[in-house]
């Protein structure tokens, strides 16, 4: 079946392209006919011509007709268009004007929308602006409720602290009325005779640098019980010099005077009569130390009007009297208040660890004034201090007053205490720091530049070296303002230059005789310690040169350890230390010179030895080991680990180290192995310049073998 009729379409196919193929058939016949007879192809060609003729007219008539209806079309269909964008403006139109309209409305009922809910606002506001103000108003008036009351209270608790500040200092007037009744009152008067005059021609001032002296101060000062002191007087280069070192002389005739008052009283007491029959001799001394400390401080202002008046040129002396009377009431033996039993009440305190605090009320004050120690001690400064009257709150002179009742407490605690540091006693220690920590909270409020004088009227009154000395004088120096301090350090500069100046003239002689003997005339006019000063300076300098330099360098350390020896007449005091370590230094670069360096450092090694030595005799058996066992370990790289002197300080250490507690021996060790206790030993020993001691002595010369 599939055949059949896939064969009938195949014929059906057949059959409808016959009657195509018959009609080319035709044409094709009819074509040949034709093309072989002439006149047949020449009507052929006419008609073709005119068929084309007619064709273009009907094609120029058809394409005119076409171009008609296209007008026609355009036309119409502008027209169609202009009549659409007319009704499109007008529905625009329409269409805007509805919108505009319903914009109008919208805005219309959004205006009106706006201002109902900004009316409602505004009465929301005004009602929250009024419960606000209610409740600020209720707060204010809660809060002003609360600083009433607080107010009371203050003002309560206030009164109450005034009427028992008040009640405490009516007590204590009381008490002091009670206890000025039972006391005895004693008074010493110091006479002092003062002159600034100019000074004798060709006369030069005293010190490493000789200066042509333009003035000179001299002053005097007695007592009637003990008569007069020793006269002391001083030449000076400047007025400027006079008003800083003229109060140093007034200081000494003072402190000459009150010797002499205190060896009287002494010699009284001998016969059962006098004021020691009433106080011991600490508070004795203290008394004098005030009154010298008051005459001074009198003396500054009576010097600084002399000076005014004073000119070299006039060739006039100016002199002055003045006479201070110092009293100092006593109360009698034993009694609770007097100033023997409050310092030791003081140092009982600090030997319990109540050194207290200073607080920021008054000492009368109980809860937030100072406590312990502190306030016994600023109880006492502050009357002290009252009766001194050198000064008011806050003044320079009155910390000096309140600095000698300091130093009245650290003698009073040396004399009832006596300790050897062996035993550690923290509360000795605590003492001179409880002391330093009030001068140095005192002092902040003391004007710039005025502490100076205060500083050297204490060098007058107390003996050199004390404690509190120091740290007054470390107080002055940072109480110096930045010109002071300028002045002072170019001061130095000049006076460290001229040193060296004339030192190497002296060690770069002239060829001529006449400047052979200047060098020999400042040779032997300059201080011992400043010529080896400026030979170490000078020999540093020239040892980094050359072969030259070094040797000319050997020489002057060798003449500074010959003079160092014949100014301690030792070969072993401490005070060399500076120079052989200097000169080892400068040996051990020169390894031809290896066996005088080992020399050398073996008397280093001996005087530290000798050091520590006395460390031990002293109690002081962990410095001893630190320091005999640290010298020994930094000399063994020099002198080899088998030198004898290295050995027997290793030894020596190590029996010391046995000898003390672990932790002590620990510290001992750390100290042993720091690798500077040489320098420090060094620098310990070294002499400052008599122009920086201010009346200071050196361990150099404190040294006694």
């Amino acid at each position: 079946m599939l055949l059949a009729a896939r064969f009938g379409r195949r014929r059906a196919s057949e059959d409808s392209r016959a009657p195509t193929d018959t009609q080319w058939q035709l044409t094709q016949g009819r074509r040949k006919a034709l093309s072989s007879n002439p006149e047949v192809i020449v009507r052929q060609r006419e008609y073709e011509a005119k068929h084309a003729e007619e064709q273009q007219a009907r094609a120029a008539t058809s394409l005119r007709e076409a171009r008609r209806r296209d007008e026609a079309e355009r036309r119409a269909r502008e027209e169609r268009e202009r009549q659409y964008r007319e009704e499109a403006n007008r529905e625009t139109a329409r269409l805007k004007a509805e919108l505009e309209a319903q914009r109008k409305a919208f805005e219309e009922r959004e205006a009106a929308m706006a201002a109902e809910l900004a009316e409602r606002a505004e009465k929301e506001r005004k009602i929250m602006e009024e419960q606000a103000e209610n409740e600020r108003e209720a707060q204010r008036l809660k809060e002003e409720e609360e600083r009433r009351r607080a107010e009371e209270e203050r003002a309560r608790r206030e009164a109450q602290e005034r009427a028992e500040l008040e009640a405490a200092r009516r007590k204590a007037r009381e008490e002091a009325e009670k206890l000025r009744k039972l006391s005895r009152s004693f008074a010493a008067t110091m006479e002092a005779s003062i002159s600034v005059a100019p000074a004798p021609r060709g006369s030069v001032t005293e010190g490493p640098l000789e200066r042509e002296a333009v003035a000179r101060v001299e002053a005097s000062c007695s007592t009637a019980v003990g008569g007069g002191g020793n006269a002391y007087e001083q030449l000076f280069s400047s007025t400027e010099d006079c008003r800083s070192g003229g109060l140093m002389v007034v200081g000494a005739a003072a402190r000459s005077a009150a010797d002499a008052y205190i060896s009287a009283v002494q010699l009284q007491n001998m016969t059962g009569q006098g004021v020691l029959q009433h106080m011991d001799e600490l508070e004795l001394e203290h008394w004098m130390r005030v009154a010298s400390f008051r005459l001074q401080a009198a003396a500054e202002e009576t010097l600084g009007g002399m000076l005014s008046r004073f000119s070299p040129r006039k060739q006039a002396a100016v002199e002055e009297s003045l006479q201070v009377r110092t009293e100092r009431r006593v109360l009698p033996a034993e009694h609770p208040q007097g100033t023997r039993e409050v310092l030791e009440r003081a140092i009982a305190l600090i030997e319990s660890g109540d050194a207290g605090r200073t607080g920021n009320g008054d000492v009368d004050d109980g809860a937030n004034g100072p406590t312990g120690a502190t306030k016994v001690l600023l109880r006492v400064m502050g009357a002290e201090a009252e009766a001194a009257d050198v000064g008011g709150s806050g003044s320079a002179w009155r910390l000096g007053a309140e600095a000698l009742v300091l130093a009245h407490f650290l003698d009073r605690v040396l004399d009832s205490r006596p300790s050897k540091t062996s035993d550690a006693p923290g509360w000795f220690e605590e003492a001179a720091a409880l002391c330093r920590r009030l001068l140095s909270e005192r002092a902040r409020g003391v004007q710039r530049d005025s502490l100076m004088p205060v500083a050297a009227a204490l060098q007058g009154a107390l003996p050199d070296g004390h404690p509190v000395l120091k740290h007054m004088q470390e107080l002055a120096q940072k109480n110096m303002s930045e010109a002071a301090r300028a002045r002072m350090e170019e001061k130095q500069r000049i006076i460290e230059a001229e040193l060296q100046r004339r030192l190497l003239q002296e060690e770069w002689p002239d060829r001529e005789e006449l400047a052979a003997a200047r060098m020999e005339e400042i040779e032997a006019n300059t201080p011992i310690p400043e010529r080896c000063w400026a030979l170490r300076n000078v020999a540093g300098t020239l040892s980094i040169g050359g072969p030259g330099e070094r040797a000319r360098a050997l020489t002057m350390l060798r003449r500074a350890v010959s003079l160092k020896e014949e100014h301690h007449r030792s070969k072993a005091h401490p005070g060399l230390l500076p120079e052989l370590d200097a000169l080892g230094e400068c040996l051990s670069r020169s390894p031809e010179l290896q066996e005088e360096a080992a020399a050398t450092w073996e008397r280093v090694l001996e005087i530290a030895c000798l050091v520590a030595g006395r460390y031990r005799r002293d109690g002081l058996a962990l410095e001893a080991a630190a320091l005999q066992g640290g010298a020994a370990a930094e000399l063994k790289g020099r002198l080899g680990a088998d030198n004898g002197r290295v050995m027997a300080a290793e030894a020596a250490a190590g029996e010391t180290l046995a000898s003390l507690p672990e932790d002590e021996c620990e510290e001992a060790k750390a100290a042993m192995t720091s690798g500077s206790v040489i320098k420090r030993l060094v620098r310990d020993f070294t002499e400052d310049l008599a122009i920086y001691k201010q009346g200071k002595k050196s361990r150099a010369e404190l040294w006694e073998p």
